[in-house]
């Protein structure tokens, strides 16, 4: 009885360098579902006077694919979000670029702030690990 194992080399590196793009597909698809998910909570939790605020979180919903359904961000809200990627690295930031967004988060001297942002990062973070684990080994073993 004789066992013999043949490499080729070439396709071996092809196969692993075309592993490596699915894996950062895979990354990339996790965190941006982690990122909708993040801003779905600080828009539910987030406070309402004028609606200004909320639909710029709205924006940077839409900006990762989804909208809130109920128009939050349809109407030209000021946000925005992105993924940024580099070599080993995704990064997903979403921004409300409405000034007085700091002191709803915040608070101020007179008020309280909500938190909501803070909250909803700390809630989702190990769920986002998760997903974007999820997401990196679904990717690695595709054909």
């Amino acid at each position: 009885m004789s066992v013999s194992v043949e490499s080729d080399l070439e396709s071996l590196l092809a196969r692993l360098e075309a592993g490596r793009g699915r894996i950062r597909e895979g990354r990339r698809r996790g965190l941006v579902q982690v990122g909708q998910q993040v801003l779905r909570d600080v828009i539910s939790e987030h406070p309402v006077e004028t609606g200004r605020s909320r639909a710029g979180w709205g924006a940077a919903l839409s900006s990762l694919g989804l909208t809130t359904g109920d128009g939050a961000g349809d109407a030209g809200g000021e946000g925005e979000a992105s993924v940024i990627e580099e070599a080993e690295q995704t990064e997903v930031e979403a921004i409300n670029f409405v000034e007085y967004e700091p002191f709803v988060e915040y608070g101020s001297r007179g008020r309280s702030g909500t938190g909501s942002v803070r909250r909803s990062l700390d809630e989702n973070r190990s769920q986002g690990a998760d997903i974007v684990g999820e997401e990196i080994a679904r990717a690695a073993f595709e054909e």
